[in-house]
């Protein structure tokens, strides 16, 4: 989830092509009057937009850990052999398995109104990650990307202290932070962190990294839940011979690894996640001052 700034510019300019010439010079001080009030009272105004980024094939990831590393390493040599040749050999029909698995995505993304992004679009979004905190000119960063590449992370990027990151590029300066959220409730129905996020008064990302866990193997979800399961029995043991009432938290880590397992069983897809908010501000106290803000998510 990103806040993309409005044009407002771009949206008055389509408004007095409807106004009649001698209500014109009227309109253009009103829409100047009102365009100067909105930027001084709140600032740019943002429309928040979503996107997915989705792999079309990975080919790190295997459930024979043996197998993974002999792959990795057979890479590995094919590269270190190219550089020395200055050559690069491949299969003539090597994009045939990536058009097919982008067709398919495309067909079920179509069901939730998702879209490929455009070249131009690719580009820009981009772009936005380092002109965080800042009042940009879209059409001159889309101009700049296009005449070169490499535009793309034209900022001065340091770290600073508490994990903050300094921007800076032609429109000034900013300041960066990224949240990550490190405990979510054991029940997360109802939790709504996009619509919390979307209320606060100030523009935010929100990140969401998802990958499916394995569903076989020494590190699959069954095998996890077992080890779970002879762990959780062994305290409910433990407790019951020092003659201590089960914990509260043993009880409901036992009614979700049941829940877990039930999922498995029917072959219920699973994916672990990590959501991270990102906060930009002009100083380190305006940084801090969002992050408290948090609290009252």
């Amino acid at each position: 989830m990103l806040p993309v700034p409005i044009n407002l510019e771009e949206r008055f300019g389509a408004l007095l092509e409807d106004c009649a010439d001698d209500t014109y010079d009227m309109a253009l001080y009103f829409l100047e009057k009102t365009n100067e009030d909105l930027y001084g009272s709140i600032g740019q105004l943002i429309n928040y937009k979503f996107f997915m980024t989705i792999p079309l094939k990975s080919f790190e990831v295997s459930g024979d850990i043996k197998q993974m590393l002999k792959d990795a390493w057979g890479r590995f040599k094919e590269k270190a052999v190219a550089v020395v040749r200055q050559t690069l050999e491949f299969e003539m029909n090597w994009y045939e398995a990536y058009d097919k698995a982008n067709r398919d995505l495309e067909l079920n993304l179509s069901l939730i109104q998702g879209r490929k992004t455009t070249k131009k679009e690719t580009g820009f979004y981009q772009r936005v990650d380092y002109l965080r905190g800042l009042i940009y000119n879209r059409d001159e960063e889309i101009a700049s990307i296009e005449s070169s590449v490499q535009n793309i992370d034209d900022t001065v990027i340091e770290p600073l202290s508490n994990g903050v990151i300094g921007l800076k590029n032609s429109y000034g300066k900013s300041l960066v932070k990224a949240l990550p959220i490190a405990n979510m409730p054991n029940v997360v129905n109802n939790i709504h962190l996009v619509e919390h996020a979307q209320k606060l008064p100030f523009p935010i990302e929100l990140h969401w990294k998802f990958h499916f866990s394995k569903m076989k193997g020494a590190f699959s979800l069954a095998s996890k839940g077992e080890r779970a399961s002879d762990r959780i029995k062994e305290n409910q043991i433990e407790a019951y011979e020092n003659g201590s009432n089960q914990k509260g938290s043993l009880a409901t880590a036992r009614v979700i690894l049941d829940e877990m397992t039930d999922g498995v069983d029917n072959r219920e897809l699973f994916v672990n996640y990590l959501a991270t908010f990102v906060v930009a501000g002009q100083s380190m106290r305006e940084v801090n001052y969002y992050k408290k803000l948090f609290n009252l998510i």
